[in-house]
């Protein structure tokens, strides 16, 4: 352990890495975690197989399991035994999941405002960025299913796709609807 209070607590815990002020701090026996970071799972207590690297990364999780955080605020509440194997990779990326398992969120703000959802795929900027309890959904693109929140099984491939001024118009809870691109294509092949 390396920084200010990093990893003082631990009792019985082991094979963690702690870098950064606070980092790991409430671990007692928290195992096999890469924490890097100011703050970055510093509620951990008991959780194991983590990768938390940027400012309050995985900052909530206290008990769960298997969830890689990269980036500043990313998956910065999650907790629980429930928050297991999701990723999240850019600033602010799963910032709102509490109990959700099973997410690939990748991109600043993708999947932003997710809590208890469950094998969401989210890759590009502000993609996804509603869902809420809505499960596995495919947000590809910059604003791709921007205002999707409840519904699931949905695809949204391209730029501000399933948003409104996309052909498909704003998709908020509806289910397993696929929508391709944005109002400026004029052709499919």
């Amino acid at each position: 352990a390396i920084g200010n209070v990093s990893a003082t607590t631990l009792t019985s815990g082991h094979s963690n890495v702690a870098i950064g002020k606070d980092a790991l701090t409430a671990a007692d026996t928290a195992h096999s975690n890469i924490i890097i970071g100011y703050n970055a799972g510093d509620a951990m207590t008991s959780a194991w197989g983590c990768i938390a690297i940027g400012k309050n990364a995985l900052g909530g999780m206290q008990t769960g399991a298997d969830c890689i955080a990269i980036g500043e605020d990313s998956l910065k509440l999650a907790d629980t035994t429930t928050a297991v194997g999701n990723t999240a990779v850019g600033k602010k990326t799963g910032d709102a999941i509490t109990t959700a398992k099973y997410n690939c969120l990748f991109g600043e703000g993708a999947g932003g405002a997710v809590t208890d959802s469950q094998y969401n795929c989210c890759f590009g900027y502000n993609a996804g960025p509603s869902i809420t309890s809505g499960d596995e959904n495919v947000c590809l693109g910059q604003g791709a299913a921007f205002e999707l929140n409840t519904g699931s099984n949905n695809i949204a491939i391209g730029n501000n796709s399933a948003r409104s001024g996309s052909p498909s118009g704003s998709i908020t809870s509806g289910n397993n609807i696929i929508c391709l691109g944005n109002n400026s294509h004029s052709d499919l092949y």
